[in-house]
């Protein structure tokens, strides 16, 4: 006898086609998850990888502070110890109050007028035509003060000296009045200024 294989009916096909499907969609499901999670990991190097730069770049960063500030400090001990040298004076003048540190153009940080000094020189020029016209003259430095007077026909202030004081503050320029009787000049120098 022999046995005949029987032919698979349609509910026989329908049940084995399920049994492929939900296979299939296990499949894909885990495919779907295994992707995720390398994405995921890829993610994660990446955010690992740029902390360490990051943190690397501050080291660095704080390392140059440090070395800023040695260096500072290792300037202020040489001229404390210039003090106990009989020409103390003139050793502080030159590391400290070169008079050509003054030299250059400043801004205001309060309303934006310009300083400029070149030589035995000024110029005082207002950020508004309308306010005032610049001002110009000589200019006297001498250790922490400057002595300064208006010049030419039409100047404000011509013949009145005015006398400054001034320091370095980081790279700031503060300038403070000792004795001005040109209101305009005293208002717009007493002020702290930035290099341009």
């Amino acid at each position: 006898m022999t046995t005949r294989k029987r032919r698979p009916t349609s509910q026989s096909r329908a049940s084995s086609g399920s049994k492929r499907k939900s296979r299939k969609t296990k499949h894909g499901i885990l495919r779907i998850v295994l992707l995720l999670l390398v994405v995921l990991l890829s993610l994660g190097a990446i955010a690992l990888a740029a902390s360490y730069v990051y943190i690397k770049m501050g080291e660095k960063k704080i390392t140059k502070t440090e070395q800023n500030n040695n260096m500072l400090s290792e300037e202020y001990i040489s001229i404390d110890t210039s003090i106990n040298e009989p020409n103390a004076e003139k050793s502080i003048e030159k590391k400290v109050l070169n008079p050509t540190e003054l030299e250059g153009t400043w801004v205001s940080t309060s309303d934006g007028t310009m300083l400029t000094i070149h030589t035995a020189k000024f110029t005082i020029d207002f950020p508004s035509v309308e306010l005032s016209k610049p001002m110009g003259g000589n200019i006297q430095i001498s250790k922490r003060q400057f002595t300064i007077e208006n010049t030419g026909e039409k100047a404000v202030c011509v013949g009145e000296k005015g006398n400054y004081s001034f320091e370095f503050i980081n790279e700031d320029l503060i300038i403070k009045l000792n004795k001005d009787n040109c209101g305009e000049r005293a208002k717009a120098l007493t002020a702290k200024w930035f290099k341009l």
